[in-house]
């Protein structure tokens, strides 16, 4: 009979032959709790004429079964016929399809009867979506089985269950497996819970019984999609009819499902302003991030507020909100510094810095300034007006020229023709100081100044001021000095500030004339009176005295002997 399911029965027809020429009638006997059973157990045999008999086989346990019917004819056993078979247990096992990490089946469970139940839970999914994904059912068993599926379990007629399940084949050989396609798709939010159950039956047998029960569940969540940010505030003013580009991150959180977007505006912003998207609409793969890039051009006035949906494709009534917020004003110049500081000068010298204007908009800028130098302003400005291009710079140079010695500060406005904004603002701040140069030392005394005979000595000048100094000695105007040839070096210059000169001062009598406060005068730029350095020197003559040597040696004009001395 082959091997058979326990509990289910396989039946055989199996031809009987008559080797007499003449009918009999034949009984057939067993033992009476035989797993086999033969119908009909009496029939004739018709003379060359077979007749068939069904054999049945139901094990009730695993395990080989023999029996032998006795055939009697007439009170005589005339033969007999020998059943075989082999009953063995369900054997089938469930497993996944897949390779990757996300695993449906959590856990299984065997039973005694052979059936398996098998638990899975589904990936949370976004409505509508179709969730796919096949599992193994493997036959370990000797016996053929032919595969049925019932409806799910505690399922209302009329509401069709969201969970499908499909065979590959429908016939389940040994020692092989089939593919088992579970598919889960449903509009209604929330949870979801199943029990799917597959029965079969051994092929040529009766009995249909349980061989899986898939226990299912996942959950439908409304679809979603994240904005980083999702409220901005522009740092910097927007300029009317410039455009603003902003960059937002959108995501889709699913591990699963994609999800479609489309931007929509509202028809005040549409008035408000032009808008625009890139992308402006598509789909998001699960776990996938991608960059939108927003153009926002206004057209009109102040502190603008853009509440743009995006809303999901699958389901127009999920939207989500990005929220912009920025302050639009009108086109004007910018300056590049609002302080110029010319520091300390002298009077009467003149510096010159240069800033320069700049037109960020798209549109050219006419502007204007009032000019301080109109105003006997110590500041002057050129050009004091002019139009700058779109995108484009103005280069404007600032000139302090003080005339005394006095702290100065100006305020220059720069306007644009026909902008309501005020005007832009640069301060100018500088000082003009006089230098204070000092002399060290301020007069000389020489005792001996020998005619002819140079004699040098060093004057310093000092500049204790934060502004440069220019010295100049007047040695022409010194009448005083008749007698005296001097020479300075350097006899002008320019002492920086904090710093000092040092003057070298060489004298040479031409003549015997004493020396009492004769000055030496000075002049250093922006001080009327001049610095002045007092000599007093006595000058003497060279005298020479020839004394005459010992031992009678005696000279030669033009020749000095040896042992000649000279004295004063």
């Amino acid at each position: 009979m082959g091997p058979c399911l326990v509990n289910s029965t396989i039946s055989k027809l199996f031809p009987l032959n008559l080797s007499s020429k003449r009918s009999t009638h034949i009984n057939l006997r067993s033992d009476f709790n035989s797993v086999f059973n033969i119908l009909p157990k009496e029939f004739e045999i018709l003379q060359e004429m077979p007749t068939e008999v069904q054999v049945k086989f139901r094990p009730p346990v695993s395990g080989e079964f023999k029996t032998i019917f006795q055939v009697e004819s007439g009170n005589q056993c005339v033969g007999e016929i020998v059943c075989y078979g082999y009953g063995e247990d369900l054997q089938v096992d469930l497993v996944e399809e897949t390779n990757d990490e996300n695993t449906w089946l959590l856990g299984k469970e065997l039973h005694n009867d052979g059936c398996i139940t098998g638990y899975c839970q589904l990936p949370n999914v976004y409505p509508g979506f179709r969730l796919e994904r096949q599992l193994k059912l493997r036959n370990d068993g000797n016996v053929t089985l032919s595969m049925h599926l019932d409806k799910e379990d505690g399922a209302p007629e009329d509401l069709p269950s969201d969970f499908r399940i499909s065979f590959g084949e429908l016939i389940l050989l040994p020692k092989s497996f089939i593919r088992l396609n579970v598919t889960f798709c449903s509009e209604r939010l929330g949870k979801h819970d199943t029990t799917l159950t597959i029965r079969a039956a051994q092929i040529q047998c009766e009995e249909i019984f349980e061989v899986l029960k898939l226990r299912a569940s996942t959950t439908v969540t409304a679809s979603v999609i994240t904005l980083s940010p999702e409220a901005i505030t522009l740092p910097d003013p927007v300029i009317l009819t410039e455009t603003a580009r902003i960059e937002v991150k959108m995501s889709n959180p699913s591990a699963t499902c994609p999800v479609g977007f489309c931007w929509t505006l509202p028809r005040s912003d549409e008035e408000d302003s032009n808008i625009s998207f890139c992308p402006e609409s598509g789909l998001l793969l699960a776990l996938e991030t991608r960059t939108v890039n927003i153009s926002i051009t206004p057209k009109g006035l102040g502190q603008m507020q853009y509440l743009l949906p995006c809303k999901l494709t699958e389901r127009a009534e999920t939207t989500v909100l990005l929220r912009i917020s920025c302050e639009v004003i009108s086109p004007s110049v910018e300056l590049k510094t609002d302080l110029l500081d010319f520091g300390v000068v002298c009077p009467d010298q003149s510096l010159t810095k240069e800033t320069c204007l700049r037109n960020s908009s798209s549109t050219s800028l006419t502007w204007s300034t009032n000019c301080p130098q109109e105003r006997d302003s110590p500041f002057s400005i050129r050009p004091s007006r002019g139009t700058i291009k779109p995108k484009q710079k103005q280069p404007i140079w600032v000139k302090f020229h003080p005339q005394s010695a006095d702290y100065f500060q100006e305020e220059v406005e720069f306007r644009v023709e026909g902008t309501p904004l005020p005007p832009r603002t640069l301060s100018l701040i500088g000082e003009a100081q006089i230098a204070n140069v000092t002399m060290e030392p301020q007069e000389i005394q020489i005792d001996k100044l020998y005619v002819t005979i140079p004699r040098s000595f060093d004057i310093k000048l000092r500049n204790p001021s934060p502004v440069p100094a220019k010295f100049c000695w007047l040695t022409a105007e010194c009448t005083e000095l008749r007698s005296v040839c001097v020479s300075l070096f350097p006899t002008h210059g320019c002492i920086r500030p904090s710093q000092c000169v040092n003057v070298v001062v060489t004298l040479t009598a031409i003549a015997l004339e004493n020396i009492r406060d004769c000055v030496l005068p000075c002049t250093i730029d922006g001080i009327s009176d001049p610095l002045e350095f007092k000599i007093s020197a006595a000058v003497l003559g060279l005298s020479c005295r020839i004394s005459t040597p010992p031992n009678g040696t005696t000279m030669k004009k033009g020749i000095m002997e040896e042992n000649a001395t000279y004295s004063e």
